[in-house]
């Protein structure tokens, strides 16, 4: 699947770049975009996630009837870093509240640990993809402004 990883103290978001199909890397994948000065980090299928991104950027994610259902789970920063967590089964987000760090995909769980140590986003998803087989080299980073 992937590795996304947001946390709010560094105001940062960290991703592999694997795009797997049936248990084979195919593709280099963006998971990462800027949207309205926040971000979005996506997990799941790759097809599900423009619509999903171009949801958020058309509607602001208010417009629940125009919701892209799909295969994919979302974390979408606003631009004052407010974290909300997407399900592809329906369109009311979960508004983060617990740890000042979240973590999604396969991976997840691997950079949550890592963070919980005192890693910084960007080393959390590297310790993540490094034993998670469904992720992979480069790890990208964006930055909130």
């Amino acid at each position: 699947m992937t590795t996304v990883a947001y946390n709010s103290r560094e105001r940062m978001m960290a991703a592999d770049s694997s795009a797997i199909d049936r248990g084979t890397h195919v593709v280099v994948a963006t998971k990462m975009w800027r949207a309205g000065g926040g971000l979005i980090g996506m997990a799941g299928t790759i097809l599900h996630f423009e619509p999903f991104v171009r949801w958020i950027m058309n509607t602001d994610g208010d417009d629940t009837d125009a919701y892209p259902r799909g295969d994919f789970d979302a974390i979408v920063v606003s631009p004052a870093g407010r974290i909300s967590l997407y399900e592809g089964g329906g369109p009311d987000p979960i508004v983060w509240r617990g740890a000042p760090y979240v973590a999604i995909g396969s991976g997840g769980p691997l950079a949550l640990v890592a963070m919980d140590a005192g890693a910084d986003v960007r080393k959390a998803v590297r310790l993540a993809v490094a034993r998670d087989t469904n992720s992979k080299p480069p790890v990208r980073v964006m930055r909130l402004k």
